[in-house]
């Protein structure tokens, strides 16, 4: 879980707008990019800054789309914002209010408002943003009321319109204050495995941190929630789900399902043809040692039908 704080502190430093367009133009001269991901801790934090970045995007008449594919402050955004970045060709925004419950909010010192998280979604929704959010689930203090809370928030934000959704199982990252909290109270020894384990989104070595879920249960959880959102999100709006048949067929990928899915395709085959590789590599070294034991008897037999040597005559005197 998020260890910003304690690697940066609180504060940070902007760049200029339009040094940053500079720098967009820059690769776009050079390596002719047409897409770019703003991937910074939170990538919208500032409302004036925001829509500073879209002036300069529309000014510098770049042809280049832009993302927001990481947790996104919701107070610097509302309807003007999503406007802003939509007419300047940024196409994916998302949101990271972690939790439905606000008692977990508060624990995890996360200043989200869930009601306008939603707003958001209903108006990215009409000015055509594809929105996601993020949930996190098995956090230590987490209780089972608290998790189905994150349950009804995630299915009515499908309702309103988000188009995608993360589901993660708690992770404490070291440096972060859950991490030193679960040190400090002896139930975690710092693990590198663990760590990187933890980093994946669908590891089935995942452990759980919660005293009242097991790790099979999050699992399940995870894969319930993950179902039931895009189910309830194909259900409200039926061409979510022809396109993402169709992108079964074509490769495409513009969701989190999508992308799963095509991982998880991908992993299959990966050991579908390691199995034919061992498994051929075996019948070789099978047909190799019989070749050898038919060799082997072949010499034993030749060795015995030789006839046995005469001795030889001692020299007469």
């Amino acid at each position: 879980f998020c260890s910003s704080p304690q690697m940066w502190t609180t504060k940070y430093v902007v760049r200029e707008p339009e040094d940053v367009v500079d720098e967009i133009a820059d690769y776009v001269d050079k390596y002719g990019i047409g897409n770019v991901n703003f991937v910074d801790l939170t990538a919208a934090t500032n409302r004036k800054w925001t829509l500073g970045l879209c002036d300069a995007l529309e000014k510098a008449d770049l042809d280049v789309d832009w993302q927001l594919p990481v947790g996104t402050r919701i107070e610097a955004i509302d309807r003007e914002v999503l406007q802003r970045i939509y007419d300047t060709r940024c196409r994916n925004i998302t949101f990271a209010p972690e939790s439905g419950s606000q008692r977990m909010l508060d624990i995890m010192d996360k200043r989200v408002s869930l009601e306008k998280v939603q707003q958001a979604i209903v108006d990215g929704e009409d000015i055509g943003l594809h929105t996601m959010i993020n949930i996190l689930i098995g956090h230590p203090h987490e209780t089972r009321r608290d998790l189905w809370k994150s349950v009804r928030f995630m299915l009515k934000s499908a309702w309103l319109g988000c188009s995608d959704v993360a589901v993660m199982m708690f992770c404490p990252y070291p440096g972060s204050r859950d991490f030193d909290d679960l040190v400090a109270s002896g139930e975690h020894v710092i693990d590198d495995a663990a760590y990187y384990v933890g980093l994946s989104r669908g590891s089935s070595e995942h452990r759980s941190w919660n005293p009242r879920l097991s790790a099979r249960e999050l699992r399940l959880m995870q894969l319930f929630m993950i179902s039931a959102f895009y189910i309830t999100s194909w259900i409200r709006r039926p061409k979510r789900a022809f396109r993402f048949f169709k992108h079964q067929l074509t490769g495409a990928e513009d969701t989190y399902l999508d992308q799963m899915v095509r991982t998880k395709r991908k992993n299959l085959a990966l050991r579908e043809d390691a199995d034919q590789r061992s498994e051929a590599a075996l019948r070789k070294g099978e047909k190799a040692s019989a070749e050898a034991r038919r060799r082997a008897e072949k010499r034993a037999r030749d060795g015995a039908e030789e006839p046995a040597s005469e001795p030889a005559l001692a020299p007469s005197s």
